[in-house]
């Protein structure tokens, strides 16, 4: 077998595989089946439930789904709306083609169906004239799947038949074999699973423009330090480069999570209280200014999106950190720290303290931390509008 052949033979099997769960029958159930007149009794509809189960399709597969209605001579008939079942790729591709083409709207797919979990479809007819083959017919499923490069027409499934003659009477015809509905587990998105395990992505309903971030309490805070009187970022100092690495790729993966937008980028810059306080102050902002430069120039993002607070000097996180430490003469540096305005000596004071054994200490154990543009918080919006 030469290499085209095996070429050929893998690609048949890679289809083979792709439509086995689309083949399953198991994985498409008919609850809740109803035949209902109308009042004056000439017409009746039909109603029922189309169960789909998760993992139906591959991440590229496209399965398309058309019940439809036919006497038991097939004199007559009726089809159901289309039902389209993508995979997770497949979702995204519809998906920004929506976008990209909104005009160009498919009539007949009017349902399209995440398969991430299980979904119910609600079938139903409009008024029918009250003929007796409605009352002895059969339900059929016709199946179409779709890949990347292939298509194919799948065996039509019967999802059920009947056959009553006391047509004029309202029925619910019992279904052999009923299926349980099963337990439907809430669905998350790409971005709330994040959240779950990154501290610093949030739902916009924990976002306040008025609050302060203070570093020091959080745990998982995302934060890039600068030397010392610098602003610009140094990829190499300190773990700069793996906490950037991180922060790009989740804002990337959040970018692209059709279910959501991202709101709110909330970047506090700070510096060490030593030197002029006016300098430290310009010098917190273009920290800050540094990081959106530095995320902008990687992921498209509105400048509407960034919140950028100017931090000034870090003496809450200063604070902080003196307040949670063992440091020698901790007491008397908090008092002054408290007691103490910055615009009043509070600096020189702690240089004074004890012949400034404890502000060296400072400068060596604490002040480097300060120099930061943290926290990094993302903040996203549902775009369904739940959150």
């Amino acid at each position: 077998m030469n290499s085209f052949q095996i070429m050929i033979f893998s690609f048949f099997l890679s289809v083979t595989a792709i439509s086995v769960s689309a083949q399953n029958n198991d994985s498409i159930k008919i609850n809740n089946f109803s035949i209902e007149k109308n009042e004056k009794g000439d017409s009746v509809s039909l109603r029922f439930h189309l169960m789909i189960a998760p993992g139906i399709t591959k991440v590229n597969d496209e399965l398309l789904l058309t019940p439809i209605l036919i006497d038991i001579k097939g004199n007559h008939s009726f089809t159901f709306p289309v039902i389209r079942v993508n995979g997770k790729i497949r979702e995204k591709i519809v998906w920004r083609k929506k976008v990209l083409h909104s005009s160009k709207t498919e009539k007949d797919l009017i349902y399209t169906v995440a398969n991430r979990q299980w979904s119910t479809i609600t079938c139903s007819t409009p008024m029918l004239a009250n003929e007796l083959w409605v009352w002895q017919a059969k339900l059929l499923l016709r199946r179409q799947l779709r890949s990347c490069c292939v298509e194919k027409k799948l065996d039509m499934v019967e999802l059920f038949a009947w056959n009553r003659t006391d047509e004029y009477s309202i029925v619910k015809p019992e279904i052999e074999n009923k299926v349980e509905m099963p337990e439907i587990l809430p669905h998350k998105c790409v971005t709330e699973v994040l959240a779950e395990t990154e501290e610093f992505v949030e739902p916009i309903d924990n976002y306040s423009a008025d609050k302060r971030m203070l570093a020091g309490e959080q745990e998982g805070a995302q934060i890039v330090y600068f030397k010392l009187a610098k602003a610009e970022i140094d990829n190499n100092y300190q773990d700069n480069e793996k906490v950037l690495e991180h922060i790009i790729d989740v804002i990337r993966r959040i970018s692209k999570d059709p279910e959501v937008e991202i709101a709110r980028v909330a970047l506090l810059g700070l510096s060490s209280p030593e030197g002029a306080f006016d300098f430290n102050k310009r010098l917190s902002g273009k920290r800050a200014e540094a990081l959106k430069q530095y995320i902008t120039a990687r992921i498209a993002l509105a400048d509407s999106c960034f919140a950028l607070v100017n931090g000034d000097e870090g003496w809450e996180e200063l604070r902080y950190k003196v307040e949670h430490s063992d440091m020698e003469y901790r007491k008397e540096v908090l008092n002054i720290i408290d007691s103490v305005p910055i615009m009043k000596g509070r600096e020189g004071q702690l240089q004074r303290l004890k012949r400034g054994v404890p502000y060296r200490y400072l400068e060596e154990h604490f002040f480097p931390q300060l120099r930061r543009a943290g926290y990094i918080k993302v903040y996203y919006r549902m775009k369904n509008g739940n959150i």
